[in-house]
């Protein structure tokens, strides 16, 4: 009995004594925690030292060295200089609250650079030389990115026109040798290091991190004319193209309108040009997909040409990455918007930069991104009447009764007697005349777009081609053999 009373005895002392003390540190007062002394940044002294090294009259590093510090040129910047001040109110120069002369645009330029650049964190960019603290830098990238999207996007991310489709596919048809080729489609993954708990499932798919996915498609010299940002890494290539604006271009007719023409690809004619996509894509009548196995000589052409050429959307993304290693390294950013805006940002720098290499490459034709106005290209011819919309109602039934012709000629071909793909063919029933007519059109380019038999007709087509070539190559290096070396029973050849 007497331990239990002692042991309640010392249970009501500690908890007496707790109380006490919480009650000294309600009544108690503390002295506030000071914060060490402001860092005072000499913004003139970080403006000289930028001018004096990269940006002056006379600098310290040349352009070359300048070009791979910041993977642009010094006319680039220059022009960025000039331009998002008169967009951005936040790169003019203004003083702070205290009247003291703030960050020189040009500062705010190089700091957001510095991180697009190199991926580095917020915190340990420019501390040292640019003399910014980490939100500041954060806010120069985040209005860098912003301003260059809005400022450059209509020129360097713009749509195809059919000049630019002609240019492309002349491109392309002398370097690969087939026409109506206009570039390759892919995804490329980023990672997300601040995605939000909430979100993770969302964007956490096969690489066991939360991605961002981006979808692009890019021509042979590395210019992408189709950027597509934001997805979650959940979503396949088919899901982001179910989705993407580039398929809405296809089936609400502009994609039609403003970029294709025809063409001939071993006798035959095609309507719809083309992009090369891996074997995850669906048969589309604008898709070309790799060979899940080639068989035969002329499968296995197809499969080496189609590999080689697909190999540009590839090199696309990796010089893009090796520019911009922001692109490369988790994102710390929480904002998803604010990724998009990067990576606009650096794929419109990128562009910037293509152009730049092209016209100082001493190419054929140096204006060959340069963005014609509708008069002009209707001067310079080209612009061709390919009209393919339908404005009234016998327009419409007579193209879909030539579509139904079409595919009957087609099955009685015995080139599509064994096809796999033409076994997965579906009849699809395309007597709508109960729709409107608005809805008859969209229905007519989605038939079009999906037409499977059009699919492996543009294959079959490209196959005899590669063919051809090869035979023409090859009787053509017979010949200039017998040229250098000529027969011993040629009359004409000297006799020693």
């Amino acid at each position: 009995m007497a331990t239990v009373m002692a042991a309640t005895a010392l249970k009501l002392s500690r908890r007496k004594r707790k109380f006490e003390e919480v009650m000294n540190d309600l009544y108690t007062f503390k002295e506030p925690k000071r914060r060490g002394p402001r860092t005072k940044y000499d913004r003139e002294r970080v403006l000289k030292c930028v001018q004096d090294d990269w940006l002056g009259p006379n600098p310290l590093f040349k352009d070359h060295q300048f070009e791979r510090q910041f993977r642009i040129t010094r006319g680039i910047m220059e022009k960025l200089i000039s331009d998002l001040p008169r967009s951005d109110a936040f790169f003019r120069h203004r003083s702070d609250a205290a009247n003291k002369p703030g960050i020189h645009a040009e500062v705010k330029i190089i700091a957001a650079l510095k991180h697009l650049c190199y991926g580095t964190t917020y915190a340990s960019t420019n501390v040292d030389y640019l003399q910014m603290d980490q939100q500041t830098v954060r806010e120069c990238v985040r209005h860098f990115a912003r301003g260059v999207h809005e400022e450059y996007s209509n020129t360097y991310l713009r749509g195809m026109t059919r000049a630019d489709a002609k240019r492309v596919t002349a491109m392309h048809n002398d370097i690969h040798g087939i026409p109506g080729y206009l570039g390759n489609l892919d995804c490329m993954h980023q990672f997300w290091k601040n995605c939000p708990k909430a979100w993770q499932g969302h964007f956490q798919g096969s690489k066991g991190k939360p991605t961002i996915v981006l979808e692009a498609s890019a021509d042979y010299n590395l210019w992408f004319w189709h950027v597509a940002c934001g997805f979650p890494g959940t979503m396949n290539d088919i899901n982001i193209w179910e989705i993407s604006k580039l398929h809405k271009q296809f089936i609400d007719g502009t994609f039609t309108k403003e970029v294709d023409a025809p063409f001939t690809i071993a006798g035959e004619i095609f309507t719809h040009m083309f992009f090369l996509v891996d074997g995850i894509y669906p048969c589309l009548a604008r898709f070309v997909k790799a060979l899940c196995e080639a068989i035969g000589v002329s499968e296995e052409k197809f499969a080496a040409w189609q590999e080689h050429c697909r190999k540009s959307i590839e090199r696309a993304f990796g010089v893009l990455q090796r520019k911009f290693l922001c692109l490369v390294h988790a994102s710390e950013d929480h904002n998803l918007q604010d990724i998009k805006m990067k990576t606009m940002a650096c794929v419109i720098l990128h562009n910037m930069m293509v152009q730049h290499r092209i016209e100082n490459g001493e190419v054929e034709n140096r204006n060959f991104y340069t963005e014609y106005p509708i008069q002009e290209q209707q001067e310079v011819g080209l612009v061709e009447n390919n009209n393919t919309t339908y404005d009234t109602a016998d327009e419409l039934v007579a193209a879909r009764l030539a579509v139904q012709d079409r595919n009957r000629q087609l099955q009685e071909e015995p080139q599509f007697a064994d096809t796999e793909d033409v076994m997965q063919i579906e009849n699809r029933d395309i007597s709508i005349d109960h729709l409107p007519e608005t809805m008859q059109v969209v229905h007519e380019r989605w038939a079009a777009l999906t037409d499977i038999r059009e699919h492996v007709r543009l294959k079959k087509a490209i196959m005899r081609h590669l063919v051809q070539q090869a035979a023409e190559g090859g009787r053509r290096g017979e010949n200039e053999a017998e040229e250098f070396y000529p027969s011993d029973n040629d009359d004409n050849s000297t006799i020693f």
